[in-house]
């Protein structure tokens, strides 16, 4: 009922929106019955976009520039109120050639995916749910108007449609960035349906043309941009066959420009059809033939992009007569031409070059270098590879060679340059400059000697990288493991994947395919051989079809393997909120919450992808069970870890039960941490309590003559028999630091969750008290073994390491600050708190400087302040807060 009243009142809405651009004379009651019929039940009305930046008049615009509908629109749809924003008029036409080709010019005022982010109207940053949400008002703006039309051609009525001839569809430049953004948002098809959109309204205007003899509605039928938005975004989706039926559409109507041929190019070179490659560029030539009918003149991108089709063919000789082309044509090349004919080299057996001959590749380096052209380090690479292919691991560290002595001279004359520029000697360190696309050549080399069994010579290169300025990414790292795992050196491949966890390098997942498959191997392996030292020794035969013979040397287990994956999956990007290191005020490093929301993926997105996350360790745990592996408690803690993450408290408890019930099994800290992490992720104080008193109670060995349920059974019956928790504890779990700040930050989280004050004082007041109970329990002043048996475990904590410990003190400051602010500065539990609150930054751990891997939250900085400003002499603070007023 009340989506009904709601879908009504948005519809009543729009249509007073309508009659104030157009005028309510020029209104007729059948146009607006069937508006309102389209946004009450259609779907735009659930998008809440207003008509007002749908529908304009030359008289509401008033001789002014349009609106940018960019903004508009988006704002429109968010509920803000942002109309104030005019377009920019400039390189109207630079910018439509921009959308076509799919490329980002920061001259340009491009509303599309730069690194990652969007660009709208006048520069303004956007996201891509935003221009994803202007796309989509866009074509509900383009559907409503047609229907409404259509809907008035059915009923024959002229007079209606002379008065709705003020009415502006989008335009096709708004369109074409609708386009645009579905494609680079991966919607293909929502893009192609847009487009079939377009091409009917032709009829349209036919059929209003017919009817009122004239039509002064402009409506976006396709243009030559439109053609190339959508076609460009079919070949960056690996669809080139689509792009064709577009090229098809287009050429009966529309004359193509170097362009859109450009991007036919680029299809056939996707396809690696250098046969129709070449024919496009002899009829760009020629003005004649079936593609295209009159003469377009070829540049630098032509030529370039039918040098990638030549080598995505492997047709060296075709790749040579297109440099002699090049000549003829009278175009520079670049380097990127003669690296894509160096990465020709040595692929197929040629007139030229042999396929084991990469002494080519060498001759287009000198001869690139001779005409003034800076190789690269993908041309670097493609040297490289090219020995790589022909089992030449000499030549391709010859190359790596040469990439760095090419460096250090640039290095040099960089040093030089500024010296001059700055009047003085600068010191460069190695680190500091970098060729483009450096980690493609090191790549390109460790994997040459791996393929030539040079395993050694390979992993030096890989730890040797950083020393020179490359760090490795994940196709450095995918190729170093390759090699490992076909020697048969898995305890080094886990290396690597530990070297990519604390790296933050997300493992690929043909790494992860070839992992799961050796750790199948050594499943079998245990499985077949009871003597694991002999069996390591031994050569196994269905290994050699991972390319030559292969002996485990390593000793590592299958189990290991499957941990460090589950552990890998957890440790990637899309687990953790990633964000940049800013200044905080005063000198604190700026926590990862306090970037702003607009440029970072939200709270639910981030849940989303570890709720993903979780699946695929579940996978990889289903997966090592099924193979006949025996999971140990590094194993469930993996699992337990990705439970906290994903905020699974009841799939982590599940996995707990199930340790609890092996014989073979204990948890420890780490076990127990991460339940108390789950509790913590959802803003339960009441599950983290549970959990650690379950912790507590229970007993890790089983005393003699006693089974495993019977001890665990009396262990948690311990306090009805009158035993204390410390007899329980004598051989159970110990919490360390980090496992008590888990528990505390359950209850902070908590408090910021709820609105009663009286609950959230609560909250606070515990965690107070923990606090003091430690202090007085390891102070002798309390003991929780001469009866105290409300102790809570706190005599089990480490006074010292937690007086050490900055990240649990703060948990404790902050609840003590927030104590402070809510009982008042003038009663006595107030000045109690300020007092616990300067003694806590008076400890010598907050003496030491914050280094920027220790980021401290916005709360944490607003209440160490306030604690420092406590500690200020009276006139000061009375300074500081006459400033503050002022501020405010």
């Amino acid at each position: 009922m009340h989506k009904e009243r709601g879908g009504q009142c948005r519809a009543f809405l729009k249509i007073l929106c309508l009659c104030s651009a157009l005028g309510s004379s020029c209104m007729s009651d059948g146009f607006l019955l069937a508006c309102a019929k389209r946004y009450s039940n259609g779907k735009t009305a659930s998008t809440g976009v207003g008509t007002s930046a749908f529908f304009r008049s030359p008289s509401a615009c008033g001789g002014v520039a349009r609106t940018s509908r960019l903004r508009v629109v988006v704002d429109s749809v968010r509920g803000q109120q942002n109309n104030s924003r005019t377009p920019a008029t400039k390189n109207t036409k630079r910018f439509d050639q921009v959308v076509a080709s799919g490329r980002s010019d920061s001259n340009v005022n491009n509303p599309y995916r730069q690194a990652g982010r969007w660009k709208g109207a006048r520069g303004q940053l956007c996201s891509a749910k935003e221009a994803e949400d202007y796309a989509e008002a866009i074509e509900n703006q383009l559907v409503a108007l047609t229907d409404s039309l259509r809907s008035l051609l059915s009923k024959n009525n002229t007079e209606m449609l002379l008065q709705q001839q003020h009415i502006l569809f989008p335009t096709v430049r708004e369109c074409n960035e609708a386009l645009a953004a579905f494609g680079d948002a991966g919607d293909l098809l929502r893009a192609l349906r847009l487009f079939g959109k377009m091409r009917k309204l032709k009829h349209l205007k036919e059929d209003l043309k017919q009817r009122i003899g004239q039509n002064s509605i402009t409506l976006p039928e396709p243009s030559l941009v439109t053609y190339s938005t959508l076609m460009s975004r079919a070949v960056n989706l690996s669809k080139p066959r689509v792009a064709l039926r577009l090229w098809n559409l287009m050429c009966p109507t529309i004359a193509p420009d170097v362009k859109a041929a450009n991007i036919l190019m680029n299809c056939f070179a996707k396809m690696a059809d250098v046969k129709r490659a070449k024919q496009l560029l002899r009829e760009m030539k020629t003005g004649s033939g079936v593609m295209i009918n009159h003469r377009l003149t070829p540049n630098l991108i032509t030529i370039n992009t039918l040098l990638n089709a030549c080598q995505r063919a492997g047709d060296l000789d075709a790749a040579l007569e297109v440099q002699m082309e090049l000549e003829e044509l009278g175009i520079f090349p670049d380097a990127r031409t003669y690296t894509t004919l160096i990465a020709t080299v040595a692929r197929e057996a040629s007139q030229h070059a042999g396929k084991n001959d990469p002494s080519l590749a060498f001759v287009l380096l000198d001869e690139m270098t001779e005409k003034g052209i800076r190789p690269n380090g993908m041309t670097y690479s493609a040297l490289i590879g090219a020995c790589s292919r022909c089992r030449r691991s000499d030549l391709a560290l010859q190359g790596l060679r040469m990439m760095m002595r090419q460096k250090a001279q640039e290095q040099d004359l960089l040093k030089k340059q500024q010296s001059k520029l700055a009047g003085r000697r600068i010191i460069l360190s190695k680190n500091n400059y970098t060729l483009p696309n450096e980690v493609g050549a090191w790549t390109a080399a460790i994997d040459a000697c791996g393929k030539a069994d040079r395993i050694e010579t390979a992993t030096k290169l890989f730890y040797a990288m950083p020393n020179f300025g490359c760090e490795p990414n994940t196709i450095t790292c995918g190729s170093l493991t390759d090699s490992l795992l076909r020697a048969g050196r898995t305890a080094e491949t886990l290396e690597v994947l530990r070297y990519m966890k604390r790296k933050d390098i997300a493992p690929s997942e043909v790494m992860y395919t070839s992992l799961m498959t050796r750790a199948n191997r050594l499943v079998q392996m245990e499985n077949n051989y009871t003597d694991w030292a002999v069996r390591s020794m031994m050569s196994m035969d269905d290994d050699k079809d991972v390319g030559g013979h292969v002996n485990e040397t390593s000793g590592t287990k299958a189990i290991e393997v499957y941990t460090e994956l589950m552990l890998s999956l957890i440790a990637t990007k899309s687990t953790k909120q990633q964000r940049p290191t800013k200044s905080g005020g005063k000198g604190h490093p700026r926590a990862p919450d306090q970037a702003s929301s607009d440029q970072w993926e939200n709270r639910d997105t981030r849940k989303e992808n570890n709720s993903a996350i979780l699946v695929k360790v579940f996978l990889v745990f289903q997966q090592m069970k099924a193979s006949g592996a025996v999971p140990d408690i590094a194993c469930y803690n993996a699992i337990l870890k990705a439970c906290a993450r994903a905020g699974e408290f009841d799939h982590a408890m599940r996995i707990m039960n199930e340790i609890l019930s092996h014989d073979d099994l204990e948890p420890n800290d780490n076990s127990w941490r991460e339940l108390l992490k789950a509790a913590s992720y959802l803003r339960r104080s009441d599950l983290a309590v549970q959990v650690w008193r379950q912790g507590l109670t229970y007993q890790a060995h089983t005393p003699m003559g006693k089974s495993k349920g019977q001890s665990k059974t009396n262990a948690t019956s311990g306090h009805a028999k009158g035993r204390s928790i410390s007899d329980n504890n004598n051989n159970g779990w110990v919490p360390s630091i980090a496992s008590f700040a888990e528990f505390l930050s359950a209850f902070l989280r908590e408090s910021e969750l709820t609105t009663d004050p009286q609950k959230r004082m609560e909250l606070l007041i515990s965690v107070v008290q923990y606090y003091c109970k430690i202090l007085l329990y390891n102070t002798n002043i309390m003991n929780a073994e001469e009866g105290d048996n409300d102790s809570d475990g706190m005599h089990l904590i480490d006074r010292t390491r937690l007086l050490n410990s900055r990240h649990t003190l703060l948990l404790i400051l902050r609840a003590a600050v927030a104590l402070r602010d809510m009982y008042g500065a003038t009663t006595r539990q107030g000045q109690k708190m300020e007092t616990l609150s300067t003694s806590i930054i008076q400890l010598e751990t907050f003496n030491n400087k914050i280094t920027p891997q220790q980021r401290l939250s916005q709360s944490s900085i607003q209440a160490l302040d306030k604690a420092r400003s406590w500690l200020e002499p009276p006139r000061q603070q009375k300074r500081r807060a006459q400033y503050q007023t002022r501020r405010t």
